[in-house]
């Protein structure tokens, strides 16, 4: 009597260690499964723009930014190259692709223009970008 107690409670304890290893196994499906998730993927939303850039010589090159959803123009041209990361955090851009605008002597500037041809009213560091967006920047001298 006292041997079938015995084998009842190994059986019982067997019993509960699988049940918990199945709960566990369970449990990770499902964490997997959520960032597999439609909210996961809006989290991680990616953002197409377009950005003109206008040299001094008057060659246009086009740029296609591709980033993150709620980027700023500025951190879009950062992780494109054609800026550097002071200019970026700065938001105020003297070179772009390796070409400088001097404001002495030239009084020369890198002007910034929506998709309508009129200049921006703030900087690039301070533009969200969101899909679609078409921006340019010009090199003009006075």
């Amino acid at each position: 009597m006292k041997m079938n107690k015995i084998v009842s409670l190994v059986l019982a304890l067997a019993l509960v260690v699988g049940v918990m290893a199945g709960c566990g196994a369970a449990s990770g499906s499902a964490v997997e499964n959520d960032a597999n998730s439609p909210q996961s993927a809006a989290q991680e939303a990616v953002v197409h723009a377009t950005l003109t850039v206008t040299g001094a010589d008057g060659n246009a090159k086009e740029v296609a930014l591709e980033c993150k959803e709620g980027t700023t123009l500025a951190m879009a041209m950062l992780e494109a190259g054609l800026i550097s990361e002071d200019e970026a955090k700065a938001g105020f851009i003297t070179i772009i692709d390796g070409e400088e605008a001097k404001w002495d002597p030239d009084q020369a500037f890198w002007q910034l223009l929506d998709s309508t041809g009129t200049m921006t009213q703030v900087g690039a560091g301070e533009i969200v970008l969101k899909e679609g967006d078409s921006y340019s920047f010009t090199y003009t001298a006075g």
